[in-house]
């Protein structure tokens, strides 16, 4: 109905007809907060919105990726549909959680289900619009020919949305090793220095919204300060060049903070060309977020050894605390620690812990580097992609066990 390659029919046509209207009004039930033109311009939208994503001719695949099950995945979705293609999706982040979240303004790390619409929303347009994002990611799911996740808990978590986990697999993102050997030599240089240190400096990387935890880790800072420990100091690093998705009123809140409390000697505000520059220089990483899939910035600080502390959310904990084995089935253990996200209180106790013990400190450096090399290195990564889209019939060979095969 939608696409020019297989129409006939157009749906816009259903729009005006009255047995729509009267099925709009049935799905709208009792409410009293929505009028009929406000029910009309609502359906308008939903259409003008699908129209604007299909109605067009899509280049021949023989695999389709798309990294969102929004409107990216539903565009890879049809385009496999329309040419007998195969649709692979990836999910950095859970789009539909992410996107009913914002629209219902709630933290970013909420759980949400299929029941959101009756149980979540507090008027007839969050009703809708959140029948309308989970639709999509249903539709997205039961398309896709497999799924891939960057932590094990996003597979569980999507199984409530409608994602499906014969589908799923697991595969993070990855980093070139050698492109930080420099820093990570001098890191390991600083390493065998630790009691001698008289100051500690602490790097979150990261745009100034809410969901990033600054006003919560500035808290942090004031109680450990409050508590007498003043041998640390924590730098927001900020690209020099401006390019971020900062929300102005939560910058300008933050810059506030640090001085209603009076810890501008302890919070500093950096200007930096890339945080991979001056990463080397600190003794670890805050991420004090309330919603994270598997932030770079933290891959970046483990290729150079330098500990991760922060919040206990997404994929943070297959990350840095969970216990894993390499190809050798040695275990290797946490390259950090984590506290729930928003406590200021328990960031505060693991600023400091991070100081006050040499050996583990050593330990959390060494589980950093050996994590990377096991998991996240990008040659790895890159391999099952490629055997990804030659499974699916991307390319002349499938590949088993890692060797390219003539079908």
């Amino acid at each position: 109905a939608i696409n020019p390659q297989t129409r006939t029919w157009s749906a816009w046509g259903a729009l005006g007809h009255r047995e729509f209207m009267n099925a709009a009004i049935k799905a709208a039930g009792k409410a009293d907060d929505i009028s009929l033109s406000q029910l009309f311009d609502l359906a308008y939208n939903f259409f003008l919105r699908i129209y604007t994503l299909l109605d067009r001719v899509l280049p021949t695949a023989r695999v389709y990726h798309a990294h969102s099950s929004g409107n990216a995945g539903l565009v890879a979705a049809a385009g496999a549909v329309q040419n007998k293609g195969k649709f692979f999706l990836t999910e950095h982040n859970l789009n539909i959680r992410d996107s009913i979240n914002k629209l219902l303004s709630r933290d970013l790390n909420r759980r949400v289900t299929s029941e959101a619409p009756l149980k979540l929303t507090t008027d007839t347009f969050e009703r809708f619009w959140t029948q309308w994002w989970l639709e999509l990611g249903a539709l997205n799911y039961a398309e896709a020919e497999l799924i891939t996740y960057l932590y094990p808990q996003a597979v569980t978590d999507a199984q409530e949305l409608g994602g499906a986990q014969e589908k799923a697999e697991v595969l993070p993102d990855g980093i070139e090793w050698e492109d930080l050997e420099i820093p990570r030599i001098w890191r390991q240089q600083a390493v065998p220095k630790l009691e001698r240190k008289i100051s500690w400096k602490l790097a979150v990387v990261g745009d100034f919204q809410p969901s990033k935890g600054i006003i919560e880790l500035i808290d942090a800072v004031k109680i450990m300060v409050d508590g007498g420990k003043t041998d640390v100091r924590v730098d927001l690093l900020k690209p020099a060049d401006g390019s971020t998705t900062d929300e102005p009123e939560y910058y300008s809140r933050c810059v506030a903070h640090i001085k209603q409390l009076s810890v501008e000697n302890y919070v500093r505000l950096r200007d930096v060309k890339d945080a991979r520059d001056v990463m080397h220089e600190y003794d670890a990483l805050v991420v004090p977020s309330f919603q994270e899939s598997q932030p770079h910035a933290a891959l970046v600080a483990m290729t150079m050894g330098v500990p991760i502390i922060g919040s206990s959310v997404g994929g943070m904990n297959a990350l840095v605390t969970e216990e894993l084995s390499d190809a050798q089935h040695k275990k290797i253990g946490a390259s950090g620690e984590l506290v729930p996200p928003g406590d200021s209180a328990a960031l505060a106790t693991l600023m400091a812990k991070l100081t006050q013990s040499p050996e583990l400190y050593r330990a959390w450096h060494e589980n950093a580097l050996a994590r990377i090399k096991a998991f996240y290195l990008l040659p790895q990564v890159m391999r099952r992609y490629n055997a990804i889209y030659r499974n699916l019939g991307a390319g002349k060979h499938k590949v088993i066990g890692g060797m390219a095969m003539v079908p």
